[in-house]
């Protein structure tokens, strides 16, 4: 029994043990994040916001599978502490999703929150995970900040919210279900919550161009430079600094952008009525930076009870299901249209609000949820339901329920709500983990205040036979129950005999591995799951891969993963390699192996490598379940044979680089710093002596090797001796190494450190101004520096400055591990190479002077080629150079047994020097030309690319792409499949369903040709194929080339006028043409040879053990000579 409300108030606005609540979590806010760890996350949240989570104290009420999901995303999270409680205890069906529970402790009926809480804190030791039995603890919510209840009776769960939403300080409270295929989140963070950040986006900034006041003074009108894209919007807030002419801007804060256009180059700014006097007969002179500043954003939280009588603003995740009447935009839902009533009233997401309404309400008639399968209890839901929506007022009452659709919808609810099916617990604790962390550190705009989510598309189209999913049928299922009760034993068994590919074994596919386990996928005789990953388990890992511990780092991670999920379900028959998916793998990957499938699953995190398994999965007509997440955010995409398009016909554009001018002399802004500093750092410590043990190894025959191979005359030099322009003052490439900074001492390392200091942070500059002055012009008369470029000043050196000293330590240390000296245990201590710097002759600088022979590139091509000339040496010269620079290192006295070590680039090692160099490179350079620096890990971050990741997403993802194997099971029409696309981040939360793109036919008539720059005729074969058809050649390994122009010929009435075949080395070569002259002989010669001795001999590959061969480089004609689009050409050898 709950306790009375006041009684309870009491215990939290009074209770002496307060001030040790308050204490304890300012300790937790107090301990240090572990980088190494955390960084994937910290790339979400901020390091302000992970001290935050380590304040955190979350309860968990109901420990079944929905509540096993958020407890591992919570925890992988890194809170304070997570509290699980639980009255029940475990059951067979429990097995079924909750993933932490075994048959063994089913069969004992272990409390569920005891029976898991030592598995959930191995996810994180850092975390306090504390287990609760018996009733609710009420008295004790001031031990918690946020409170989250699964499968809590609403009028409990009415009576704990008004308790925490009226706390002193308030707490958050969460209330969610998966009831078979729907799923259901309130949530109340209190009268009134302010989220810092809303959007959690990087925070925006530009180059201002110029400025002008309005006639009025009461809006500036701003242009910015037209470098990069600007992502300003109406209604955003900013500020400005450096601006000259202008100034009272840089002082005053954050001001309203009323209006951006003019392809978003141009802005109008609000001018509040006490800066316009302060700006007035001001002229805007040069220069400025507009930044983003974000606004906090306060909202007003209803109460659980206010929230079921008028749900307010939902959000549709499925446009497509609404009501008809919304669908086909009728007057009576365009009349609310915009309004929160026109999801309420014709919206599934309202639907399914009155759904669990009426849910509740029949829990608490009958103490228990309607039984599976059961009619006649899914009949009285929907009487109920049209009983509650009968008393609502018009604003909240769910329209055209009458219709059998409509109504359809309550019947499922009721007769899959005893179930918890793996997909939607994994949705569900994807959505409301991120809650909760939004709740605890106050970023990301938060659901307000509730969000509906069902699948019933899952389910057979001609529904599924009684006898699959009565009772008998539920309890002979086992662990599968909830399976069964939803989808019947067929289902079950489909999914047990299934022959799966899973690519990848990282965070997604961990969240699939223990999908499948729970779902049952390849668990019974004739089911198999391969299972690959060539890669290896990290420390930084594991903050989201939750199958991995800290013994397993440096492990391979399929095998572990394999290893953990077994335990998960004993009977799943998963096989782990340790192979790449690509070409050179193919003959693991071989024809048999593909063509054994059944579905293929990508968990991969690089484009190329799910760019080749779509192509494999489309060549092999093998249905592809898609994936992938960033930060927040994450895609699915089904691509289906003969269905859907491919992953492969649609891409993100390439990122924009910035130009070499801007990266190595004229930075903005730090990304370009960064980008230099770990350009040379390669160049440096991994480029640099891999060239000088070719050039050891071979001499001159390196050089020369190079130059046949197209290296151009600068670029040798540069590998040689450096490049003056990047070296200014010393030497580069292999004679720094082999003669001018030679080290064998870690002194001498010291003093190389030094030299490049004052190289990179004083010569470069002194070098560049003497070239361009502050006051030099362009040829059009206009300043030189002028924005985007930042006037820069020289850096001396300073050995107080803890900055300067981290690019000595670290570039020091650098080469000291590429020479292989010995470094002594103070290497570190910035005292000792502080002294050593002041007292060591190997240390010492060298003089610089600025000379007129350097050429340096700018933005301006046609000045940069004047230049050149200008300074350019003759072709012969070049030669001459280079021939110079090669005698002068044979003539090196080299030890014997030298061999620099290369060094490649390893952002995730604090230990190692990488990230010390890069940052404090980066920051130096940021330094030198005024621009905002940064700390190391955010240096880390953008340096390392990073991809921002975590746990939430990744779990929601891998959720919707199970259901799609549910409908893949079903062989579902394309109707019914759904891609998604989601951000946890934004209001809602944003999550949008929609049909996956259709496979383009290819018709006979006229098409765009981006080669030739016109529409062109062309005949289609056959016609209205897709991307998924073939045209298989039998019989083709003792078929010639000429019987393959003969069969085309002859079975299709096509003319091959064109055959290449990709080389080794991926290029084209030709084994017939009949347009081209010159290929006569060649032709003459070919067509008698066998397809599989021409195969082998231009491409080096050997077919024997290939059962097809696609030619993907021929081209026909028809008999008229007609161009022809063709299907893929497929060789059944």
């Amino acid at each position: 029994m709950l306790l009375s409300r006041a009684k309870a108030l009491s215990a939290i606005q009074g209770s002496s043990s307060n001030a040790a609540t308050q204490t304890a979590r300012a300790m937790a806010a107090s301990m240090t994040i572990d980088e190494d760890l955390q960084s994937r996350q910290m790339a979400v949240y901020g390091r302000e916001s992970m001290q935050r989570l380590r304040s955190a104290h979350v309860l968990i009420t109901g420990i079944n599978g929905l509540g096993a999901e958020l407890a591992k995303n919570i925890v992988l999270a890194n809170v304070g502490s997570v509290t699980l409680h639980d009255m029940h205890g475990a059951t067979v069906r429990d097995c079924g999703s909750h993933f932490y529970l075994s048959m063994d402790d089913a069969a004992k009926g272990t409390n569920r929150a005891a029976a898991c809480a030592a598995q959930i804190q191995e996810l994180n030791p850092g975390v306090a995970v504390k287990v609760l039995d018996g009733p609710f603890p009420v008295d004790r919510l001031q031990e918690w900040t946020v409170v989250v209840a699964v499968g809590m009776p609403l009028a409990e769960a009415i009576e704990i919210d008004q308790i925490c939403r009226t706390a002193s300080n308030p707490i958050a409270f969460i209330r969610t279900d998966v009831r078979g295929l729907c799923g259901s989140v309130f949530v109340d963070l209190g009268p009134s919550f302010t989220t810092l950040d809303p959007s959690g986006e990087s925070v925006k900034s530009a180059i201002v161009e110029h400025i002008s006041v309005s006639d009025d003074g009461k809006c500036l009108r701003v242009g910015t430079v037209d470098d990069e894209p600007l992502d300003f919007d109406d209604g955003d807030y900013c500020s400005f600094a450096e601006v000259k002419g202008m100034e009272a801007l840089n002082a005053y804060g954050a001001l309203k952008i009323n209006e951006v256009f003019r392809g978003k180059k141009l802005m109008v700014v609000a001018v509040p009525e006490e800066l316009a006097p302060s700006l007035a007969g001001q002229a805007f002179e040069s220069g400025g930076i507009i930044k983003e500043q974000r606004q906090p954003l306060t909202l007003a939280f209803r109460s659980l009870q206010e929230f079921v009588n008028q749900p307010g603003d939902l959000w549709e995740a499925d446009e497509s299901k609404m009501a008809p009447a919304a669908t086909a935009f009728e007057e009576e839902f365009l009349s609310v249209m915009g309004s929160p009533a026109a999801n309420v009233c014709y919206g599934r997401s309202g639907l399914l609000h009155l759904g669990f309404r009426a849910l509740d309400e029949y829990v608490s008639s009958h103490g228990a949820l309607p039984p599976p399968a059961d009619a006649a209890a899914a009949d009285e839901l929907v009487e109920i339901a049209k009983r509650i929506n009968a008393a609502s007022p018009p604003e909240a009452a769910v329209r055209q329920l009458e219709l059998p659709a409509r109504a359809g919808v309550l019947r499922q609810l009721a007769l899959g709500a005893a179930a918890v099916l793996p997909p939607m617990s994994a949705i569900f604790g994807g959505i409301v983990g991120q809650e909760v962390i939004k709740a605890a550190v106050h970023k990301f705009y938060p659901i307000h205040q509730g969000f509906y989510l069902d699948s019933f598309d899952c389910l057979p189209e001609g529904g599924v036979p009684v006898d699959e999913c009565s009772t008998a049928a539920i309890a002979d299922a086992g662990r599968y129950g909830d399976q069964v009760a939803v989808f019947g034993t067929s289902m079950v068994e489909k999914l047990q005999r299934l022959n799966v590919f899973l690519v990848g074994s990282g965070a997604l596919g961990c969240e699939f591995l223990k999908g499948f386990a729970m779902m049952g996928v390849s668990c019974a005789d004739g089911g198999q799951l391969t299972v690959t990953d060539d890669d290896v388990i990290e420390k930084s890992n594991l903050s989201r891969q939750f199958l991995f511990r800290n013994h397993n780092v440096g492990q391979s991670k399929s095998l572990s993963a394999v290893n953990a999920v077994a335990l998960m379900n004993q009977d799943l028959r998963a096989k782990p390699l340790q192979d790449r998916v690509s070409p050179q793998t193919e003959g693991v990957f071989n024809v048999p192996f593909w063509q054994s499938l059944d579905v293929v699953v990508n968990a991969l995190d690089n484009v190329k490598a799910r760019l080749y398994v779509d192509e494999r999965c489309v060549f092999f007509e093998k249905p592809l379940l898609e994936s992938g997440t960033l930060g927040t955010k994450c895609n699915t995409q089904m691509v289906l044979p003969h269905m859907t398009e491919n992953y492969g016909a649609s891409q993100d554009p390439p990122e924009k680089e910035a130009p070499q001018c801007a990266v190595h002399n004229f930075p903005h802004n730090i990304d370009q710093c960064l980008v230099l500093a770990h350009s040379e750092f390669v160049g440096n410590f991994d480029t640099t002596p891999r060239d000088v043990l070719e050039f050891l190894a071979k001499g001159k025959e390196w050089v020369i090797a190079l130059e046949r191979a197209g290296e151009s005359t600068s670029a040798i030099l540069d590998k040689l001796r450096g490049d003056p322009r990047v070296c200014c003052g010393m030497a580069g490439g292999c004679e720094d190494v082999l003669i001018a900074e030679r080290s064998s001492t870690f002194e001498e390392c010291v003093g190389w450190a030094r030299r490049k200091f004052d190289s990179y942070f004083r010569n470069r500059i002194e070098q560049l101004l003497h070239n361009f002055p502050p006051t030099a012009t362009t040829s059009q008369g206009v300043p030189f520096w002028s924005p985007p470029k930042r006037l820069p000043k020289t850096i001396h050196f300073d050995a107080k400055d803890p900055l300067h000293m981290q690019f000595i330590i670290s570039a020091a240390n650098l080469r000291a591990f590429m020479l292989g000296v010995p470094t002594p245990a103070t290497c570190r201590d910035a005292a000792f190479i502080g002294a050593m710097l002041e007292s060591s002759a190997a240390c010492r600088p060298r003089a610089f002077t600025p000379t007129d022979d350097v050429s340096i590139e700018t933005d301006n091509k046609e000045e940069d080629a004047r230049r050149r000339a200008a300074a350019g040496a003759s072709p012969e010269k070049d030669a001459a150079d280079v021939e110079a620079a090669v005698d002068k290192l044979l003539n090196a006295q080299v030890p014997a047994g030298f061999s620099p070590k290369p060094n490649e680039f390893e952002k995730d090692d604090d230990a190692n020097f990488h990230m010390d160099f890069i940052s404090s490179f980066g920051n130096l350079r940021a330094r030198n030309y005024s621009i905002e620096e940064i700390d190391k890990f955010q240096a880390k971050i953008k340096a390392g690319r990073i991809i921002p990741a975590i746990a939430t997403t990744t779990a929601m993802a891998t959720g919707f792409v199970l259901l799609e194997l549910y409908k893949q099971l079903n062989a579902l029409p394309l109707e019914a499949r759904r891609n998604a696309f989601a951000n946890l981040s934004l209001p809602g939360p944003r999550i949008l369903l929609t049909e996956p793109a259709p496979c383009a036919k290819i018709k006979s008539g006229q098409r765009w040709d981006p080669e030739m720059y016109m529409d062109v005729d062309e005949v289609a074969y056959p016609e209205g194929h897709t991307l998924w058809d073939k045209l298989l050649v039998p019989n083709a390994a003792q078929m010639t080339l000429a019987g393959l122009l003969d069969f085309f010929k002859s079975t299709h009435s096509l003319l091959v006028t064109e055959l290449a075949l990709v080389t080794a080395d991926g290029k084209n070569a030709s084994i017939y043409s009949a347009t081209l002259p010159t290929m006569a002989p060649k032709n003459e010669a070919n067509l008698p040879k066998r397809l599989a001795e021409l195969i082998e001999e231009k491409t080096g590959r050997s077919i024997a053990s290939c059962a097809l061969y696609p030619l993907n480089h021929i081209i026909f004609t028809t008999l008229d000579g007609d161009d022809v689009t063709a299907a893929k050409v497929v060789l059944q050898m």
